[in-house]
């Protein structure tokens, strides 16, 4: 929107993501968050642009996609994952646990063991598996943790999947900006983004909403994806 208001946007960013932004149009430049930006008319931050813009919910239309993984390596990620005998579906369970909001927003174990035990073909999204390793061998999930080295890596293995399961991370953002049909497991007090009682969102429209009903109570949740997971 910026772009074409006439804007050169210079986006001050976080160098690991480089690689993955790329694809994003209306950037002329990318500058390290570590590294002084340049001289500029106006600074903003990402999440105040649509106020600056006048832009509300209603007049997002069509926001995604609007990144693209790369396409030699998802070629890369499809070869490695060979045949598949049922839908191949990525799921995220966890989130960084510097976040203050981890400890609402994850899945308990037995809720994580619980979304597992569903007959389906399921490719962990989590950057390092940690104490659950054993229980995604114990189930039959691919874990490439150790081979996702950023943000653009995930996005090409998320490329070659059906679906995503997750929680409301990086994950779920990254999902819906490539376009790619995701559902996203919330609690009940979810992030402002989600709205309230919406099973859908303006931002990305291959969303779909699974809310808590009561704080805590991530087994109906897990019970409600399960239910519709494709066969």
């Amino acid at each position: 929107m910026l772009a074409r208001r006439g804007a050169k946007v210079v986006l001050h960013e976080r160098p690991e993501t480089f690689s993955l932004l790329k694809s994003l149009a209306g950037v002329e430049n990318f500058i390290p968050n570590d590294a002084e930006p340049p001289a500029t008319d106006w600074r903003v931050h990402l999440w105040d642009i649509m106020h600056a813009l006048g832009v509300g919910p209603n007049d997002v239309g069509e926001s995604a996609p609007y990144l693209s993984a790369d396409a030699e390596h998802a070629s890369r990620w499809r070869q490695r994952l060979g045949e598949r005998s049922s839908p191949r579906i990525g799921v995220c369970w966890r989130g960084r646990t510097t976040n203050a909001v981890e400890r609402m927003r994850s899945l308990h174990r037995t809720a994580l063991e619980r979304l597992l035990s569903h007959d389906a073909e399921f490719v962990s999204l989590q950057f390092e598996a940690g104490e659950d390793a054993v229980l995604l061998a114990a189930h039959g999930v691919a874990d490439f943790g150790r081979d996702i080295a950023d943000f653009a890596e995930l996005a090409a293995l998320i490329e070659v999947l059906d679906l995503v399961v997750t929680i409301d991370t990086g994950v779920a953002h990254l999902a819906g900006a490539l376009g790619k049909p995701v559902w996203i497991m919330l609690p009940y007090a979810a992030d402002w983004r989600w709205m309230k009682a919406r099973a859908d969102s303006p931002w990305y429209p291959s969303a779909r909403l699974f809310r808590q009903t009561k704080p805590g109570d991530w087994n109906s949740v897990v019970d409600a994806v399960a239910a519709q997971l494709p066969k």
